[in-house]
């Protein structure tokens, strides 16, 4: 038997030593790790982004059906094997409990219930993250999200420059009313989404042209790094550009070997900046129309971007080539301690140059220009627009929101009724453009320092984690550290949360970040085993959690699309199967207020004014804040002749929306 296995390492060490030999013996698991994330990164994000429940509802479901099967059959562990995954699930899955806990104060439990599936989507995508990445499965998994965002980002180009062979954009149903129409969004159909992920993407994208084994694979991926750049810059987005910003810090300051890197980053900085000259140049391409003057400047973008994007790749290759092979003189070789003290030094000289130079004089002109709605600073770019686009006052209105309650908030999902209730200005508005500000809320002290404890949890030990890391995983680390800097800074201003093919991205990245490369307790102790009640003990609690998120997630997207169904129905006039649809999701959801409305709406078609007009008071009983269910109730009530009641309702809708346009017109 010794011998057997003798002559088995040898074996391995020689066909390991053998090039290319490591590509003909496919390890089944490691393709899954890879494919799994870049498959569903690709089709989330055609999914509108994943903003809609039913397809991110869809995506929880097979993610915690992995993990309850996983719990079953014993192969997957609870948050992987190692301390700092067990501990962020856990915080992790706190923050998932106190968002169901809110169920018993919300104004709305109808939006929380929404909520707290989407947080248990959350929680089985970062759990099942942690239980698959064993081995070296968690390089595989970085490289398929590196790739999935790649891919993703390279349609959104193509779909600017060729756009009749994509569908219609969607942006005017996420906001209505606002011109950005010339700002890149598919297929997330969110300029400011699709711009925080290709910003998550740069990070990965420039460790990939140091950390790939083969010359070709780091050419390939310095090559994408000006079209995903190119995607950033089209969205017109100054708040990615600050996510892109602390993701490329944040990585070239924990990666080893960083004058490569460096030079990768002048190379593709320098190819970005062509293509962003040659876009400008080319105002067919500007609102991403099939004109016959866009489709001739968008041929020419397309070869311009091949031309670019092969140019860097093949300085990339000589780049890569010298780095492996050449030998560097003594004064490129830089000790650590010195490198952080010349990046001290260098940091105390910018502020000292940025202060004599009176940009820091201009601080509080800028700080008017981000509370003022429309920006001051006289920038015609979006880019270099100061303004904060609303959030000023959002996030104003979310703080007297958290003041109602300051430990508990409002409930999740309801900051829409207070924003129309007690808003400061006219217009929908369903998010408080952070998500910081709107956990403060909504979930109170208690919800907003488990998020925030748990987003700066991954950054501190994805970086101290970067810093001990030997140099084969160290770049993986900050790598995935750096794209998790850039998702975090991205949702401190902006809602892109909600679009769920971002926090897919950022908690594969976050389980990368704190447990890539670590050996489980037990394995540092040869011979050991966790004992029966450890491993039984963990495979009850993961099936408890499957069921009771599987549970949470079912029940909202059964009731949504018996909704979606039932509004689909009446669109064609098929009024009976609209009724049945309505009320079997009423059934599910018995509480909420929009599927009892539904039945409502549909009544009123079907000429049953009262049923509809009883279908209506119990939809503003289920959920009092209401505004659209009081106005859809003063109608019914006009109509089958209360003249009082119907006067009643419309003022209490009027209440709870006053600065509603809608009201100035009923009343002329």
């Amino acid at each position: 038997m010794l011998r057997i296995e003798l002559t088995m390492d040898v074996a391995d060490r020689l066909s390991a030593s053998l090039p290319g030999s490591s590509a003909l013996r496919a390890d089944p698991g490691a393709v899954v790790a890879w494919l799994v994330p870049a498959a569903l990164i690709v089709y989330i994000a055609l999914q509108n982004g994943g903003y809609d429940e039913v397809e991110r509802g869809e995506v929880g479901i097979v993610v915690w059906t992995l993990l309850l099967a996983g719990s079953v059959v014993g192969v997957l562990p609870v948050a992987g094997t190692t301390r700092q995954g067990r501990a962020l699930f856990a915080l992790l899955g706190a923050f998932a409990a106190w968002t169901a806990l809110s169920l018993s104060w919300t104004d709305s439990v109808e939006r929380s219930s929404s909520e707290v599936a989407r947080v248990a989507g959350y929680l089985g995508v970062f759990g099942l993250a942690l239980a698959v990445q064993g081995g070296e499965r968690w390089r595989h998994m970085l490289n398929g999200i590196t790739v999935g965002v790649a891919i993703v980002c390279g349609l959104a180009v193509l779909s600017r420059l060729e756009p009749s062979l994509f569908p219609a954009r969607l942006t005017g149903a996420f906001l209505p009313g606002i011109e950005i129409e010339s700002r890149l969004a598919y297929p997330l159909n969110y300029s400011s989404a699709l711009g925080a992920l290709a910003a998550i993407g740069l990070p990965l994208l420039l460790a990939s042209t140091g950390s790939a084994r083969t010359i070709f694979v780091q050419a390939l991926a310095a090559g994408a790094l000006p079209m995903v750049a190119l995607t950033l810059y089209l969205t017109n987005s100054n708040l990615s550009v600050a996510a892109a910003g602390a993701g490329l810090i944040v990585f070239l300051c924990l990666a080893p070997d960083r004058l490569p890197k460096l030079a990768t980053f002048g190379v593709s900085a320098a190819g970005s900046a062509v293509l962003f000259a040659a876009v400008e140049q080319r105002e067919g391409l500007e609102r991403g129309l099939p004109t016959p003057a866009a489709s001739e400047q968008g041929d020419e973008m397309l070869v311009m971007i091949i031309v670019v994007c092969v140019g860097v790749a093949l300085l990339q290759a000589a780049i890569g080539l010298a780095a492996r092979y050449a030998r560097r003189p003594a004064w490129m070789r830089v000790p650590r301690t010195t490198a952080r003290l010349v990046a001290g030094v260098a940091a105390a000289a910018l502020v000292i140059v940025v202060g004599s130079a009176g940009l820091l004089g201009g601080a509080s002109e800028a700080w008017d220009s981000f509370k003022d709605r429309d920006g001051t600073s006289g920038a015609d770019d979006q880019i270099l627009n100061l303004s904060s686009s609303g959030r000023y006052q959002f996030w104003e209105s979310a703080v007297e929101a958290n003041a109602t309650d300051p430990l508990k908030g409002i409930g999740p999902g309801t900051f829409e009724m207070w924003w129309a209730r007690e808003g400061t200005e006219a217009g929908y508005v369903r998010d408080a453009q952070s998500l910081v500000v709107e956990t403060l809320a909504e979930l109170g002290i208690v919800g907003i320092l488990l998020i925030t404890g748990f987003s700066l949890a991954v950054l501190v030990i994805g970086a101290v984690r970067a810093s001990r890391a030997p140099p084969s995983a160290r770049a993986a680390i900050a790598a995935a550290s750096g794209g998790c800097a850039a998702f975090v800074t991205a949702a401190l201003v902006d809602w892109v949360w909600e679009i769920a093919v971002l926090p897919i991205a950022f908690f594969g990245l976050a389980a990368i970040a704190i447990a890539a490369g670590a050996a489980s307790p037990d394995a540092r102790r040869p011979g050991s085993e966790p004992a029966p009640w450890r491993r039984y003990g963990d495979c009850v609690i993961l099936a408890a959690l499957s069921l009771a998120a599987l549970y949470a997630i079912v029940i909202p997207l059964s009731a949504t699309s018996a909704l979606e169904d039932s509004r689909a129905a009446a669109a064609e006039g098929d009024l009976d199967t609209a009724l049945a649809e309505a009320r079997n999701a009423k059934a599910i959801q018995p509480y909420a207020a929009s599927l009892v409305l539904q039945e409502a709406l549909v009544l009123e078609r079907l000429g049953e004014l009262q049923a509809a007009v009883g279908a209506a008071r119990e939809a503003v009983d289920d959920e009092p804040g209401h505004w659209q269910a009081w106005l859809v109730l003063s109608r019914l009530e006009q109509r089958s002749g209360d003249a009082t009641a119907s006067e009643q309702a419309y003022r209490r809708a009027r209440d709870l929306n006053p600065r509603s346009p809608i009201f100035a017109i009923l009343e002329e």
